[in-house]
């Protein structure tokens, strides 16, 4: 409560004993409520104070504080000091001053933007770069500033860049560079930046009394993707292209790359909506569809938040920022807005914009997809939330557009996204029923999958009897036993041969597993349990979990005689995963149960 009375974020303290509920609002009086200083103070408890919270509430902006029973007063104190770090440097935290006055950090939209002229953005190149330069033009940009410049020195181009300079801004830029570099020399077709005269990534000067980053990068040919009437081809070239690069960020780190109130961050959706929304006079309708997407969003997609996987993402995939040619995509500009998010977010940006003009968005979305998930497999939820996530980033983008040309009516280039999604793309996606869209974008990556299985089945059918076996039976012929030693055991649900009992036991099948391949007068048999099998034996209270209970079996079983010779021992000792590259074609397969020697 201490805290309560410094932080007017704090709307109510409350809870019992050692169970506590902290409610974060962005305005006491009408108890707004703040989830995304919630997520933020979640985030930063974990990230730099390695304290557990979480979450909870209508609109999870209530802190769940619930500690062990040895929580100390030491932890207590360090608990609320580390809240208090937080709130003090949160964002969006309203804070109470000596004087009793609300203050309030500023958000992307408060930020002065910079406006240099030509003659001074050409000084501060030949200043900082050494540049001689023989033409220089303005480009279109949002928040930043950029002009394309041609020299002497080189028969290529460069873009001058210039961006906020405080110490956000500062540390964004080295993100953005260093994230730059790390995708250029794997491959990844995108600008490279150029060092200073004085050996910098950038440098920091002073404008108008404000301070600003300058940097350099090379200019890639080409033209903007907008500026083609988008074929097939340049549609799954841009989702292969994108699959690429988000595979190549996988692996990149940057601490920077973390910012919990981006607002141009999908994960952000219903916090920036509801920030902004009221900031301008809607024509009739355009609320109303608003408020539709958003309600999409909390049903289709808050659900399926926590099995989405995250990483380091471009975030800005339009066609204004992908560089393309009549072959397809060369290139991606503008790593302005990267941030560690939701991967599947990127994907849906890319959608979102491609689909802008189409009479048939949604197999726009189909078409990138599924050359998108050829290269990188989506996960089953991630392809659930894939269409409401390209609405959700449509609204986004208009209601940004909007308060944007509040503060700079004359740009034109604010408007380019939110025409279309107003005029086009929203209405069209409004009238889909949304389960039948799910579904449809579900069917392209199953469909995908099998595909991906069926060349795998192709691999392996084409290699039949060339494997190494796991028995040790010199005497059988290439290709395998002959099928009279071998038997095959039905464990399935309707199973006569085992049939399904809450009392059945793993002992008693196994008990009469080995009285079936044990044969007087004959050799033992070769016992199969079938792949993919649904077991009854998997009903009964043997195989009871505290969460989903186990139904199918995911493997072979062989079951031989004690005096059968193994391939490795039997015991669970070493395991090996290969991955094998056959004719273009990518699969894995596990070999567990091996002895030392073997993995040795």
């Amino acid at each position: 409560r201490g805290l309560q009375d410094r932080f007017l974020c704090i709307g109510d303290v409350r809870g019992r004993g050692l169970f506590l509920g902290v409610e974060l609002v962005t305005d006491r009086s009408t108890r707004e409520p703040a989830g995304h200083l919630a997520r933020h103070v979640v985030d930063e408890a974990k990230d730099k104070h390695n304290i557990l919270l979480s979450r909870d509430g209508p609109n999870d902006n209530v802190l769940k504080i619930k500690p062990p029973i040895c929580f100390s007063r030491e932890n207590a104190d360090a608990l609320a000091d580390a809240l208090a770090a937080i709130l003090e440097n949160a964002e969006t935290s309203p804070r109470t001053g000596e004087a009793g006055t609300e203050k309030r950090h500023k958000t992307a939209l408060d930020i002065p933007k910079p406006a240099f002229t030509e003659a001074e953005a050409k000084e501060h190149a030949r200043v900082l770069f050494g540049l001689d330069i023989i033409h220089i033009s303005p480009l279109d940009s949002y928040e930043d500033q950029n002009f394309k410049i041609r020299v002497r020195q080189s028969s290529g181009a460069f873009v001058l860049k210039f961006s906020r300079g405080d110490a956000r801004g500062i540390n964004e830029c080295d993100f953005q560079n260093c994230l730059m570099s790390f995708c250029y020399e794997r491959g990844v077709a995108c600008p490279m930046w150029v060092r200073t005269h004085a050996g910098a990534a950038f440098a920091v000067i002073t404008h108008e009394g404000h301070s600003f980053c300058c940097r350099l990068v090379r200019f890639i040919p080409g033209d903007i993707l907008s500026a083609f009437a988008l074929t097939g081809a340049h549609l799954a070239s841009a989702g292969e292209f994108l699959a690429q690069m988000d595979l190549v960020m996988q692996a990149f780190r940057h601490p920077c790359a973390h910012r919990p109130h981006m607002e141009w961050d999908l994960a952000n959706f219903d916090d920036v909506i509801q920030r902004y929304v009221g900031a301008v006079a809607w024509p009739p309708g355009r609320l109303d569809t608003l408020q539709h997407f958003v309600r999409m969003h909390r049903t289709h997609v808050v659900p399926f938040l926590p099995l989405l996987r995250t990483s380091i993402v471009h975030n800005d995939a339009n066609d204004c920022n992908i560089i393309a040619t009549d072959a397809g995509v060369a290139g991606i500009i503008d790593f302005g807005d990267a941030v560690h998010t939701h991967t599947v977010n990127n994907l849906a940006i890319m959608c979102a914009y491609l689909c802008l003009k189409s009479d048939n968005p949604l197999e726009v979305i189909a078409t990138v997809l599924r050359s998108y998930a050829a290269v990188f497999p989506l996960r089953p939820a991630e392809a659930c939330v894939l269409y409401p996530l390209v609405c959700a980033r449509l609204c986004m983008s208009a209601v940004m557009s909007a308060v944007a040309l509040q503060r700079e009516p004359d740009n034109e280039y604010l408007a380019v996204t939110a025409k279309p999604a107003w005029d086009n793309a929203l209405p069209k996606l409004r009238s889909l029923d949304v389960c039948a869209a799910v579904d449809r974008l579900v069917g392209v990556v199953a469909t995908v999958e099998a595909e991906r299985a069926g060349a795998v089945l192709a691999v392996l059918e084409a290699r039949r009897g060339t494997f190494a076996p796991v028995l040790e039976c010199a005497n059988w012929p290439v290709g395998g036993p002959p099928a009279s030693v071998v038997r095959v055991f039905d464990f399935s649900a309707t199973s006569a041969e085992f049939p399904p009992s809450p009392s059945l036991s793993a002992a008693e099948v196994h008990a009469k597993i080995c009285g079936t391949l044990v044969q007087e007068d004959a050799p033992p048999l070769i016992g199969v349990g079938k792949y993919l099998e649904p077991r009854a034996l998997y009903t009964t209270d043997n195989y009871a979990t505290a969460h989903l209970r186990r139904d199918i079996h995911l493997g072979v079983d062989l079951f031989v005689g004690a005096s059968a010779g193994v391939a490795g021992s039997v015991d669970y000792g070493g395991l090996v995963m290969l991955e094998h590259v056959v004719a273009g074609v990518s699969f894995y397969t596990l070999y567990g149960h091996l002895s030392h020697a073997t993995v040795a």
